[in-house]
């Protein structure tokens, strides 16, 4: 269901903290209650400035009056409709809160609204200049540097993705015997380019993984890599996603005692999204991976869906209506199925991945528990504003505790105007997918 705000007139009662003038001086030009550099400026570099900066993905730097007093209506209509911060789940408490949230508070987009309301003033700016917010770092042993091939991005030639390149690296890990990840982070060659950054696991010994992914780069001789739209491309299969990265985060740990398997024989396909709106130049980027050799407990980390399944397997002829503003789709699973873990395992679920494509609207994700010959539904994440370009994996702050007889509820909703065909499922960006990764650690 669409979220709906409340955004309340602001007065000397609701905002009372922020009242610059002096009650008792009388002066009725006295300084506006909300100025850039006291109110606004510490939530933009908060929330804003891991994107928006000098050199960022972002068009503009929200840290400079004169930039932030230009966009300041449209900053202020992107935060209130939630469209940025960038963060498809939501994260105001009714279904979950997530670790690392990029979120305001009700309390910090008012006072954005009452900045430009008030007629976006600049303010005294503060003897020491702030800083935007620094991300968090990977820190401690294990860590080891993978690095992308020097690659000039090419832009698609299909309509609406003139700006757009999805392009695939095989990196090797150069492992010896098995192990864990238990962390990550990017850095970007070219902050302006590079606009998401997905790692997946990928074994060449099966199901054909080594042939496939020769004959996608064969196809393109005159590219390093290959073009990748739905994951690590079409017909590859994918055991896992450990590294999710979009423009503002840092370095993820993930939670602490456990860790993702990688096999000696594993792969690290890398799949980089470069945006050609603003800069055409090359990259290089580097992928800093944190391994631990024992973990207290190994996590699964599991990717599932059935509407993909139903395409490779040949089990039905699922598609898309076309012409539809909502078509949707639903699956159940029992988490054992997903997980290969024995039935009547205890588990906390720490993490979940949403994928559609381009098509994709909103995702719901729901555990049903069974006790007492009943079942009960709650709610795991609420994907209500999914966006194919800023895809992120969301761990809970709180896990979820379940037993793997316990069942996962995936219902996805799909805008299919533009079609005129039935849309297929498939990897290929042209087809839909239905999909959720989940983070599970046994008890």
């Amino acid at each position: 269901m669409p979220r709906r705000f409340l955004l309340p007139a602001v007065s000397l009662f609701t905002l009372p903290l922020l009242a610059c003038a002096d009650p008792g001086d009388g002066d009725d030009d006295a300084t506006p209650r909300v100025s850039f550099y006291e109110h606004a400026l510490p939530i933009l570099e908060e929330h804003c400035s891991g994107c928006h900066q000098d050199g960022g993905i972002a068009p503009f730097a929200t840290g400079d009056y004169a930039t932030a007093k230009q966009w300041a209506a449209a900053i202020v209509e992107s935060v209130e409709n939630r469209s940025m911060p960038p963060f498809g789940a939501n994260n105001d408490g009714s279904c979950n809160e997530f670790v690392d949230a990029r979120w305001l508070s009700d309390d910090e987009i008012e006072t954005l609204r009452a900045w430009l309301d008030d007629g976006a003033v600049e303010g005294d700016p503060p003897e020491q200049p702030s800083m935007p917010k620094q991300l968090p770092t990977l820190t401690g042993a294990g860590i080891e540097e993978l690095e992308t091939p020097m690659y000039t991005p090419v832009a698609q030639t299909e309509p609406g993705e003139e700006y757009e390149d999805y392009q695939c690296f095989i990196l090797p890990t150069g492992a010896d015997h098995d192990r864990y990840i238990v962390g990550f982070e990017v850095l970007p060659g070219n902050a302006r380019t590079v606009h998401h950054v997905l790692g997946f696991r990928v074994n060449p010994t099966v199901f054909d993984n080594a042939k496939t992914m020769q004959a996608l780069d064969d196809a393109s001789p005159d590219q390093l890599g290959w073009d990748c739209f739905g994951a690590a491309g079409d017909g590859v299969f994918v055991d896992s996603v450990p590294v999710t990265w979009a423009p503002g985060t840092g370095a993820v740990h993930f939670p602490p005692g456990t860790g993702i398997p990688m096999l000696a024989e594993d792969v690290l396909v890398v799949q980089v999204h470069y945006n050609l709106l603003s800069d055409h130049g090359p990259d290089s980027s580097k992928i800093r991976v944190q391994y631990a050799d024992t973990v207290e407990r190994p996590a699964v980390q599991t990717l599932w869906d059935p509407f993909l399944y139903s395409s490779i397997l040949g089990t039905g002829d699922l598609s898309l209506p076309p012409g539809q503003e909502h078509a949707s789709y639903a699956w159940d699973e029992q988490i054992a199925t997903m997980t290969n873990l024995p039935a009547g395992t205890e588990v906390e679920i720490h993490g979940l991945l949403p994928h559609m494509h381009k098509r994709g609207r909103t995702m719901s994700i729901e555990l049903e528990r069974f006790a007492d010959g009943g079942s009960e539904m709650s709610c795991a994440a609420d994907i209500d504003r999914y966006d194919f370009n800023w895809q992120s994996a969301y761990y809970l702050k709180q896990p979820l505790v379940a037993n793997t007889s316990h069942r996962i509820h995936v219902a996805c909703d799909w805008d299919t105007r533009e079609d005129t065909a039935p849309v297929l499922p498939g990897f290929s960006t042209a087809n839909e997918m239905c999909l959720v990764g989940v983070y599970v650690v046994p008890r």
